[in-house]
């Protein structure tokens, strides 16, 4: 992947709001957005968000810290 990579993008955005939109959760057909301070994220797109927000279509649950799991992530965007 080399510095142009996909994962070097990334890497800029470490300390910035991210915007990751995730697979829907509990069979429920409703996507899942959560934005963020990207703190931290592997391979896998594993992610350490701070200052988290979680919105669904009805609902949004701000958390101090949450961590999202690679296999959830559909889309990463700087905000």
């Amino acid at each position: 992947m080399g510095e142009n990579g996909p994962l070097h993008k990334l890497d800029g955005s470490k300390g910035d709001q991210v915007l990751v939109r995730l697979k829907a959760s509990g069979g429920r057909g409703n996507l899942e957005t959560v934005s963020g301070i990207l703190k931290a994220y592997d391979r896998h797109l594993n992610m350490w968000l701070e200052d988290a927000t979680l919105e669904t279509d009805d609902t949004e649950t701000h958390h101090g810290t949450l961590f999202v799991r690679g296999d959830n992530v559909i889309v990463i965007s700087p905000e």
